[in-house]
């Protein structure tokens, strides 16, 4: 099976008041996970150390979101005992939903993709659909159908999601999804996004392209855990993020940076 991407994934190893002890490492972070034909592979940094540990684990891959994310759900419990920073080291798994923000800039790549006539930037669906329209694109190209569920969560949101899932008690060897229970799918998206950068003056028109053969279709979280443990909501609608994002990818595309 041929794939070949890079995932960033972050998850977090705490020690919480009453745990044991670990004079080693207070939380270990995965910043990087790379997925290849071979496996997946990642980058290991402790906290306390500069030092960084590789870590190959073989997995057959359908799709790389959920290949990476259930490879790490299943290696993270015994992962202490891995790093040698003791057995029944706690651990808490966030997973963020979507995260949509101002500062990302366009990806480094090994060739261009385009769509239509407009070079993807990150292949992360606001963003691409953002500076497409904010390029004239006419009609807009959409990878599928469009019917393609996604709930886009406010990056700010997530940041304080994911300082519960450190500092909570109750999130001691637990597992949530931080995400805003808002169902939208890729072409909701783009009717909003076109509507906010042409306004009504003109009608919106899109082209459906071929679909990466191993899209997910429909990524929707349950967010009762989070709420009732953590007492977490992510209550940034869409509408009030695009309204931030929007003008920031504009500005970006005018200096060159998207």
């Amino acid at each position: 099976m041929a794939i070949a991407t890079s995932v960033d994934l972050t998850s977090a190893i705490t020690s919480r008041p009453g745990s044991s002890p670990s004079s080693f490492t207070e939380r270990v972070v995965i910043t990087d996970v790379t997925i290849s034909p071979d496996g997946v592979s990642t980058s290991i940094s402790e906290t306390t150390e500069p030092s960084m540990i590789s870590l190959t684990l073989p997995q057959q891959l359908v799709s790389a979101f959920r290949s990476t994310r259930e490879t790490w759900e299943q290696y993270l419990p015994s992962l202490g005992g891995y790093l040698q920073v003791g057995t029944g080291n706690p651990y808490t798994i966030a997973r963020p939903f979507n995260c949509v923000g101002t500062g990302e800039k366009r990806a480094l790549r090994d060739r261009d993709i385009l769509s239509g006539n407009v070079k993807l930037a990150m292949s992360h669906v606001v963003p691409d659909l953002a500076q497409k329209i904010l390029k004239g694109q006419d009609p807009l190209h959409i990878l599928g159908s469009g019917s393609q569920v996604r709930h886009y969560t406010y990056g700010g949101d997530l940041a304080r999601g994911i300082r519960l899932c450190v500092e909570h008690s109750a999130a001691q060897n637990q597992d949530f999804n931080l995400s805003t229970p808002t169902r939208t799918t890729v072409l909701e998206l783009a009717q909003i996004i076109w509507s906010k950068i042409h306004g009504p003056s003109k009608p919106f028109r899109y082209v459906s392209d071929a679909p990466y053969e191993y899209d997910v279709q429909e990524r929707s979280p349950d967010t009762r855990k989070a709420a009732n443990l953590l007492g977490f909501h992510a209550t940034t609608e869409l509408s009030e993020i695009l309204d931030e994002v929007l003008p920031w990818i504009e500005e970006q595309i005018k200096v060159g940076q998207i």
